[in-house]
């Protein structure tokens, strides 16, 4: 049965695949090579990889890298098949995160690794998702590189990137409701997408789509408590993927839902209009009126 597969995400930088094989028991596929470098995590079932004469069994347990340079096999020692996500980078930014070629394709990922690929899927399908899902993917390749023992060193923050975060802040500032890509952040600030996404969150303390998310956020805040009656339609406008969307990201940053914050709102409204004649009539007696 031929494999299934569905985009999720796909740019010139990047892409983000679900794969989906339903091969039967003892299947063996032929000889392949990957076009591009790939990372490759398993959510379901397992496969045994066959490359540069070794056999690695991989499961949920574990991060591969596959790379056009190295050829591989395939085959399913376990009835099911398996079930993968699949991160596609273009060459020259793979290289800036993962450094030289790992010995091995395969590894040992930590819990926070499966962790950040689920998230990654789960942001690469949001509308309104792509800041995330590329700062996701850099990290994500990034902490890879790492477990396979390869990352690229850290480069020293200079004047360049400093004033290139300063113009990412301004621009977040003025459009924070589009959504802009990373490289379309990175053109603006004159660096690569890599160093710009490594560089803001050291810089500023928090990745570039949370200091966007808090903009939006607090712009939210602001239209509640002004009476905004329609939350989906300004979740949209705001550059959120649905009204739930928005209410768990503004609870997260709140402590509160939309609707609760209108309310309380609205509360105080009715209780400034209910004394203001009450004031207004003291203040009448006070002056003989």
């Amino acid at each position: 049965m031929a494999p299934r597969t569905r985009t999720l995400y796909a740019t010139r930088d990047l892409s983000v695949t679900e794969y989906a094989c339903a091969e039967r028991r003892g299947s063996r596929g032929a000889t392949e090579r990957a076009e591009g470098e790939e990372l490759v995590f398993v959510s379901r079932g397992a496969f045994l990889l066959e490359t540069d004469g070794a056999e690695s069994l991989v499961t949920p347990h574990h991060a591969v890298l596959f790379s056009p340079e190295r050829a591989y096999r395939v085959s399913h020692p376990l009835a099911g098949g398996d079930d993968c996500v699949i991160l596609s980078l273009a060459p020259e930014l793979f290289a800036r995160a993962a450094g030289r070629p790992p010995r091995g394709p395969v590894r040992i990922a930590p819990g926070a690794s499966y962790v950040a690929q689920r998230r990654l899927a789960s942001a690469a399908e949001r509308r309104g998702g792509a800041l995330e899902t590329e700062e996701l993917a850099y990290a994500l390749v990034r902490e890879a590189a790492a477990t396979l023992g390869t990352a690229a060193p850290e480069r020293a923050d200079g004047p360049r990137l400093r004033r290139g975060v300063r113009r990412v802040e301004e621009l977040l500032a003025a459009r924070f409701a589009e959504d802009l890509t990373l490289r379309d952040l990175a053109s603006e600030a004159g660096l690569s997408p890599w160093h710009l996404s490594r560089g803001f969150g050291r810089l500023v303390g928090v990745p570039l789509h949370r200091y966007r998310a808090g903009l939006r956020l607090r712009a939210a805040l602001e239209r509640v408590l002004d009476g905004a009656r329609d939350l989906t339609s300004l979740a949209l406008e705001l550059g959120f993927h649905d009204h739930s969307h928005f209410t768990r990201a503004f609870r997260r940053e709140f402590g509160m839902t939309p609707s609760a914050l209108r309310a309380e709102g609205a509360r105080h409204r009715s209780r400034s209009q209910r004394l203001e004649p009450r004031a207004f009539t003291r203040a009448n007696q006070a002056h003989g009126g």
